[in-house]
């Protein structure tokens, strides 16, 4: 078998987001193009980037016009600290959550809109620490969902200025299980243990109290063990499941139940309706749980991440997509890219946005499959998204063999 790598093709020969739409693209000097992709987050119109250069992690923040205002190293006293780092814009700033996974270290470093450290923290003294997540109130604070063993997890929240406020353990979960947060506007902390067939939550309040615990049976995914999403509601939380999604007031009573799932998050509105990731599909949900409408997404692989504007009306949707097709010359090509769909609260859609496609193109000749050569045409993969208060769409990409970079998109 013979393989090629040709360079990326331009907007005729490619499905993309070319022209208009497009606002800025900014690359990131000096970062590498191996890894895997690292988070993107917005401050009102400021934008905070994370990338890697070599095995070190780097932090960089763009204004709202792409122009980049810094770069910093986050912590060049460690070997790597490129596994599953956390991003959360605040008010003050920027806090990362990285963690040494050779000596199963967990750290948290907040930054000015500077760029300059503001608070260190290495969590305290712990035999083994692995970080599952990191939520933000609105207040300030920082907690972090810190795994000490398979079943055991500790929530570890912090001030503006990185001063502990309190460590609460969880419950030990049954064999094995991973950890999501969300905060509320009020300092309260959901705290969700996703185990193989149920998840279990704990709502903590301002001083890490525990409030309430919820137990629901999921099902076992096939997926394997996938961690809950958590999206904060007008009146409490709601999660979504690869099986199920569910919803608790701030009292911790279920309030609605919906038979679908997936990978993603879900979105909620600011009238308490929901907008449900499923197979080949988005439910639009009411209050109580009950189908509005449904989003057309089987032309998509699968939802990856949905957000819900509520002061512009807009629902925004990054999807994956795969096609695959002969070709006149004798080629069966796979097309495979990632998609942004903007749709109003009616439904319709305002615009979608495509990245330029990775092209696999297999020849076909005798004897298959021994003869068959691969043309591979590299694209763009867009991993997160996020959006600024000025209404611009910003994705976190990477143009395979060429380069890391943040492109903004109008928000319509």
């Amino acid at each position: 078998m013979k393989t090629r790598l040709l360079p990326a093709l331009g907007c005729a020969l490619a499905l993309s987001a070319c022209g208009t739409g497009i606002l800025w693209k900014t690359p990131i000097e000096g970062a590498a193009l191996n890894g895997s992709p690292l988070p993107i987050a917005a401050e009102g119109n400021n934008l905070y980037q994370l990338f890697p250069v070599g095995t070190q992690l780097h932090l960089r923040k763009l204004n709202s016009a792409g122009k980049e205002q810094w770069q910093v190293a986050v912590d060049d006293t460690l070997a790597n600290a490129l596994t599953s780092p956390k991003l959360r814009a605040t008010a003050d700033g920027v806090v990362v959550g990285y963690q040494d996974s050779a000596n199963k270290q967990v750290f948290l470093k907040g930054f000015d809109g500077d760029g300059n450290e503001r608070w260190f923290s290495d969590l305290g003294e712990h035999a083994s620490e692995t970080l599952d997540d990191l939520t933000s109130g609105s207040n300030g604070t920082v907690t972090a969902a810190v795994r000490l063993s398979g079943t055991l997890v500790n929530a570890v929240q912090f001030d503006a200025s990185g001063t502990l406020l309190w460590e609460t353990a969880i419950p030990a979960c049954y064999l094995l299980c991973v950890t999501t947060l969300g905060s509320d506007s009020n300092g309260n902390t959901l705290v969700a243990n996703t185990e193989i067939a149920a998840t279990k939550s704990y709502l903590l309040d301002s001083s890490g109290t525990q409030v309430w615990y919820q137990r629901r049976a999921t099902g076992i995914s096939t997926l394997g063990l996938v961690a809950n999403k958590i999206t904060t509601t007008v009146d409490g939380f709601a999660l979504h499941h690869p099986f199920v999604s569910w919803g608790y007031d701030i009292d911790g009573t279920p309030t609605w139940s919906y038979s679908s799932g997936s990978q993603a998050n879900l979105a909620a509105t600011a009238t308490s309706e929901y907008y449900v990731p499923g197979f080949e599909k988005i439910s639009h949900l009411d209050s109580a749980g009950n189908l509005l409408n449904e989003l057309d997404f089987s032309d998509q692989k699968g939802v990856r991440q949905i957000e819900w504007r509520d002061d512009v009306q807009r629902l925004i949707v990054l999807s994956s997509y795969e096609t695959t097709g002969p070709e006149i010359d004798g080629t069966i090509t796979v097309e495979s890219g990632q998609t942004l769909s903007i749709y109003d609260a009616t439904g319709a859609r305002k615009a979608r946005y495509t990245s330029k496609a990775t092209q696999v193109k297999s020849a076909l000749c005798t004897p298959y499959p021994q003869c068959t050569s691969i043309v591979t045409i590299p694209g763009e993969s867009w991993s997160q998204f996020t959006t600024t208060a000025d209404r611009k769409l910003v994705v976190s990409g990477l143009t395979f063999d060429s380069e890391r970079f943040a492109k903004a998109l109008k928000l319509p």
